[in-house]
């Protein structure tokens, strides 16, 4: 387990949806905030450059639109460095 992960044990339902985790609808962790979500709050993927995880990993919504929110910003910079 990583280290900002929540545990299993401390969530019964989904943070993005609210639906109970049962034995078939399973609890998954988001890779950038560790929260729990259900299969369908957490279909995502990305890669997350802040802790070194270059594949493609598990993440949630939220995340999801933070991290392209930072993978924009990087490409405004590195153009503004080719223009200078």
């Amino acid at each position: 387990m990583v280290d900002h992960w929540c545990k299993d044990e401390g969530s019964e339902s989904c943070v993005g949806c609210g639906v109970r985790f049962t034995i078939y609808e399973r609890r998954h962790h988001c890779r950038a905030c560790g929260k729990l979500f259900c299969s369908s709050c957490s279909k995502y993927r990305s890669q997350i450059p802040k802790m070194k995880i270059p594949q493609k990993v598990r993440v949630c919504k939220p995340c999801l639109d933070q991290l392209r929110g930072e993978e924009e910003d990087d490409d405004d910079q590195k153009k503004k460095k080719k223009k200078n």
